[in-house]
Parts: C-alpha cells; structure tokens; sequence
C-alpha cells in the first residue's frame, strides 16, 4: 500500500474513506489481509511527511473498522501496544491535541469492542492507567481537552463495565470535581455522576448495607488512584448491573448515612449552570435517578427546577418537565401546575415550550382540577398553530365530563388531522410544482443566451434591437416557450435574407 505519488496526504485520505465505505471490498481490490492493512495504517502514523489531519483520519479508519480488521489477541496486542507508543511519541514532541485525543479514542474502541478486560487484562489496565495518568493533571490549561477526552473515555469504560472497574476511584473523581477550575469541570462531573449513580445502584441491591458505606465511597481513600487494581479471574457477571422488574424502586435502608451524598450532589447542581445543554441534560438525570433511589429531600432541587423553569433551552425545559412528571409529580412545590400553565400562552416563549406545556399538561390531566379562569388557557383561538389547536383540543377532551361533547369534539379533532394531512399533502405538491417552474425558466434563460450568442456571431444588430423587449419578457419569465420558438423562426428567416444579398 506504498505510494509513489508526491501528495501522501491525499492518498492516505482517499485511502481512509474506501476503507469506510467497503473494508472488504477494500481488502480485496488490494489483494491483501486484515492484518497487512492493519500493519500499513499504523505504519502511515509514524510517516514523518503526513499531517496531523491525515492521521487523525486514519486513526479514524482504525477505531471504525478495529472488529472487521482485528481479529485475534495478537492483533489487537500489537495495535493497542503500537498506539500507546505513538502517544508518548507524539506527547513528547508536543504534537497536536487533537491527534493525542484522537489515539485515546482509538485505543478506548478497540478495547471496548474487543471485550478485551477480560482476555487481555494487562493491556487494560495500561491504557486505563494513562486515561487516570491524564486526568489528574487537574487546572492545567494547556491539556484540558486532553483530559476532557480522558474523562470521556473513562466513562465509557464506565458504561460497559459498571460500578467494578471505576468504583473504588469514585473519592479521587470527588476530589478532582472540588479542584477543576476549567471548563473540562462538567466533564469531571460527568464521569463522578456516572460511577456515583451505578454506585449507589448496587449499594442499593446488596443484601446489607452498613450505616457508613455511603460515605466512604467519598470521603474513605482505599487505594491510590494509579494503578487500578483488578481480580485475576472475572466472572461474566461481574460487570452486570442485576436487572429489575419496571415496578421495582431501589432504596436505601433509612438508617444510612445520605449526609455527605447529599452535599455531593447540591456540588453538582452548583455546576449546572456552567455546563453545555448536553452535559446539563445528562447530569441532571443522573442526579435526579440518584435522589429517587437515596430518599433525598425534594428541597435541594428548588433552586434548580426554578432556573429550570424560566430557561429558553429546549433540551432544559423538556427535563424540567419530564422530572416534574416521573419524580415529583406527588409534591405540588415540585410540579408547580401555575407556572406550566402560564408558559401555555406566554407570547415570548417558543412553539417548541408551549407544545411542551400542553403535552406535559395532557399526560397529567388526571391529576389536574382546572378552575374556570385557567381554562380558558387550554381553548384554541384564531393565532394557534395547527398543532397548538390540536393538543388544546385533546386536553379539553380528556377533561370535560359530558359524553355527547366528547365524541363531537374528538370527531372534530380527526377532521382537523385529516385537514391538516390534506395540507401538508398540498404543501408538497406545490413545492413540486415550483420545482418544475424553476426548471422551465431556467431551460428559457438558456435558449436565450443561445441566441444572443448567435446573434453576436452573425452580427445581426438589427434584429437583435427589435427584439430586445421580447427577450428582456423570456428573461423575466413572463413569456413561454411559444415566444421563443417564434424568436428562433425569425432569426433563421432573417439570417437567410441576409445570407442571400
């Protein structure tokens, strides 16, 4: 796979998008093996001519392809091994960021893929080991997206080994979650969140739970934070949450000790406002799963769900809602019914927020005694939308006692789809048909243009001149392919007259 060509950037580039699109198509056209295409891409990441982007891409290839091209230990040995030696190369020399992210996700992927805790525990617990190297460099500036990367992969290491690989870490992830000063500190607490939740979830199943094993998880240094510290033979089970029946609640013996769990997660809500919408999002869900299980105090989630309440994000306000509906739909605080239906009408808020209000507030109907003034809220008027209108429509439904209103009014909500339906069907019809239109009068200007071109070559001035106001009405659409076939029969005519004096 050597090339003779002087821009190996470009090869090798070209080279990683056919490995995506066909491996084994691929493999074949070249006439060689996994494990041959495997010894050139990591070959190229030593190359001294490509760029740092041609080898994030070719990192790329690998993580994409690590199960079709990998497929023994020794394979995977000599990759991972191979890629561990090209990041201490590469974090030596200073090289880019980016590219040092890149290898860490590479070789998280390749073992995650593989299973390979299990076949290669020693190869496991290096890269683990570097990914804990990284990350506890905290308030360095120069390699935080570096250790966000670290924190990342951690945590899907996390995701597919819960509670056993990272457990015993959870005070070190504390601690480092108190000292970040950065923005990498939402990915810190991510990951905290993450082992915390799964922590607790199997402290929750055990059989006995003593009155202090919650907060030694925190505040209790059992091991150092390097090396990790595995068994020499793991079950399959080991790494397996037990799972549950839907109607089952996990729960806390009431003589444990929640205090410091407790003051964890209020430190967590206190990041919450530093945080992307995707981080917030997700932290706000584990640490809403962890109250529900710990029997925590509905209070500590006033502040946040009042800054919940009031944000214009999406994504913020649609769990602000799904909270107040799975966890703390029993406390009237909690779910704040005034507030919901104010957002119902409210002239500044989004299509996206009222839609949301009127779902939430259609889920919850049994739950909901409107008075007379509040119902008002929930009648369609003239500056609703479709949608609007119909939800508002199936909320009075679902509300109003008399049987013959009911049915007359889910009649007329069908209708509505169906007209609605109707639309969208005509909607798109008409875009067809300006599709057509635009093709027409493209087609026009170019037999236009032909002509004026023709008319140039054979200097025919004064035809052009008569019939300039015909062409400026083809050029604006205004006259069909009727004018211009005549246009075209006058010129040949008169080109003839000419040709013939």
């Amino acid at each position: 796979m050597s090339f003779k060509t002087t821009d190996e950037n470009h090869q090798w580039r070209h080279t990683a998008v056919l490995m995506k699109r066909d491996i084994y198509g691929y493999l074949q056209s070249k006439g060689c093996s996994e494990e041959d295409c495997v010894i050139d891409l990591l070959q190229a990441l030593y190359g001294e001519t490509l760029s740092d982007a041609t080898k994030v891409m070719v990192l790329g290839a690998l993580q994409e392809l690590s199960e079709s091209l990998l497929m023994d230990k020794t394979g995977v040995e000599q990759a991972v091994g191979t890629l561990i030696g090209f990041f201490q190369e590469v974090a030596m020399s200073k090289g880019s960021t980016f590219l040092k992210s890149q290898i860490l996700v590479c070789m998280t992927t390749i073992l995650l893929t593989g299973d390979q805790l299990r076949d290669q525990q020693s190869l496991f617990l290096d890269v683990t080991n570097l990914l804990f190297d990284i990350i506890s460099k905290v308030n360095q500036g120069t390699d935080r997206a570096l250790r966000e990367t670290a924190c990342q992969c951690l945590e899907e290491i996390e995701n597919n080994y819960p509670v056993c690989v990272l457990m015993h870490k959870l005070d070190h992830f504390y601690a480092m979650c108190q000292l970040e000063n950065t923005h990498v500190r939402q990915t810190y607490v991510g990951l905290f969140n993450r082992v915390l939740r799964n922590a607790v979830r199997v402290k929750c199943q055990q059989a006995s739970v003593s009155k202090d094993d919650i907060s030694d998880l925190l505040l209790t240094r059992k091991e150092p934070l390097k090396p990790l510290m595995l068994p020499d033979a793991i079950p399959p089970a080991m790494f397996q949450l037990q799972s549950r029946s839907p109607n089952e609640r996990l729960s806390l013996p009431s003589d444990v000790d929640t205090s410091e769990l407790q003051a964890a997660v209020m430190k967590s809500m206190d990041n919450l406002l530093e945080m992307s919408e995707p981080d917030a999002v997700k932290a706000i869900q584990e640490l809403s799963c962890i109250c529900n299980v710990c029997n925590l105090p509905i209070q500590i989630f006033q502040d946040m769900q009042r800054n919940l309440t009031t944000s214009l994000s999406l994504p913020l306000f649609h769990v602000h809602l799904y909270l107040m509906k799975h966890y703390f739909s029993e406390s009237v605080e909690a779910v704040n019914l005034e507030s919901v239906t104010r957002h119902i009408c409210h002239p500044a808020l989004s299509l996206g927020h009222r839609l949301f209000c009127l779902h939430f507030c259609t889920d919850i109907s049994h739950q909901i005694r409107l008075e007379d003034e509040d119902s008002a809220l929930f009648k369609p008027t003239i500056f609703d939308s479709l949608d609007e209108t119909l939800t508002k429509l199936k909320f009075v439904i679902k509300l109003s006692p008399d049987e013959c209103a009911v049915k007359e009014l889910e009649c007329a909500v069908k209708e509505l789809e169906c007209a609605v339906k109707e639309l969208e069907c005509a909607v798109k019809e008409l875009e067809c048909a300006v599709n057509e239109l635009e093709c027409a009068v493209k087609e026009l200007q170019c037999a236009v243009e032909e002509l004026e071109c023709a008319v140039k070559e054979t200097h025919v001035q004064p035809l052009l001149s008569y019939l300039e106001p015909l062409m400026t009405s083809v050029k604006n659409g205004a006259i069909g392919k009727g004018a211009v076939a005549c246009f075209r029969g006058l010129f040949h005519i008169y080109a003839n007259d000419q040709s013939k004096i």
